[in-house]
């Protein structure tokens, strides 16, 4: 059965549910459920008092609905198991996620996918900033998994990322790869200044509107990239219904950077 939490409340009040995950309801009656603490501000409360919870039959483990932007830490850390998320919600979704699926048919807030280690995070509308990037004091992001945004980023995208993809359809602000460590980031919209500043390793495709003058001059110019590239991506792509595909209708520089940090990462730009 799929365990259903409702929020009808439209109060600004933060509510944590970081401990609320597939592998911690499994064994529990609704009853049970609804007696499981979170935090409301600073209070201790409890599921019921916040939620409705009901079952349904549906093919995952969890659906959360209703207006979520007061509504943190859903899926944090996270180890198995499918979550839907019908609407808005807010900061710190899938953080050192782990394992499983999580899709959200609305936007999210800051930190999505911040330091997940696996799985895959799927994102409907736009999210805010640092989406896999790291949290406060932390010298990585985002270690492993997926994050599709069919949607808009906020800035630092992917900031210190370590490994993983991150996917973005529409457009993504300042810094993008801030700090990068390795992975990949492909952007299918605008890319805003500053793509890969102070980034290690790793690749950024720039595939929408970005130039030159959106780098750093700590970036050099090298070859065409290799169409070997965008089939593996494609399929990968394709694989997971993400639209939409790459494809080599324009050809794409490699530019090699940030030549700070050894000049071993990858933006791709298009050769105007």
């Amino acid at each position: 059965m799929t365990i259903v939490f409702q929020i009808d409340r439209t109060d600004a009040i933060p509510i944590d549910v970081r401990d609320i995950l597939p592998e911690t309801l499994r064994g529990k009656n609704l009853d049970e459920i609804r007696k499981l603490p979170i935090l409301r501000g600073n209070q201790q409360v409890t599921c019921g008092e916040c939620f409705e919870i009901s079952e349904t039959q549906q093919d995952c483990d969890i659906v959360w609905r209703g207006q979520l932007t007061a509504v943190g830490g859903l899926c944090q850390a996270m180890k198995s198991g499918t979550v839907y998320i019908d609407g808005d919600v807010g900061n710190l979704v899938g953080a050192t996620m782990q394992g499983g699926e999580i899709e959200i048919r609305g936007s999210a807030g800051d930190y999505l996918g911040c330091e997940m280690t696996g799985g895959l995070i799927r994102v409907r509308g736009n999210v805010g900033n640092q989406v896999g990037g790291a949290l406060a004091g932390s010298a990585r992001g985002m270690r492993g998994g997926e994050i599709l945004v069919h949607g808009n980023a906020g800035r630092e995208t992917g900031c210190r990322m370590r490994r993983g993809l991150i996917v973005v359809a529409g457009s993504v602000g300042e810094f993008a790869g801030y700090g990068m460590l390795a992975g990949t980031i492909l952007v299918f919209g605008d890319c805003d200044k500053y793509i890969g500043s102070d980034m290690v390793r790793g690749t950024i495709g720039c595939l929408g509107n970005a130039d030159r003058e959106t780098l750093l001059s700590a970036f050099r110019r090298g070859n065409h990239v290799d169409s070997v590239i965008f089939e593996l991506l494609g399929q990968r792509l394709r694989t997971l219904g993400f639209e939409p595909h790459l494809t080599m209708s324009e050809s794409l520089r490699i530019y090699h950077g940030d030549c700070l940090n050894g000049c071993r990462g990858e933006v791709l730009l298009h050769d105007h």
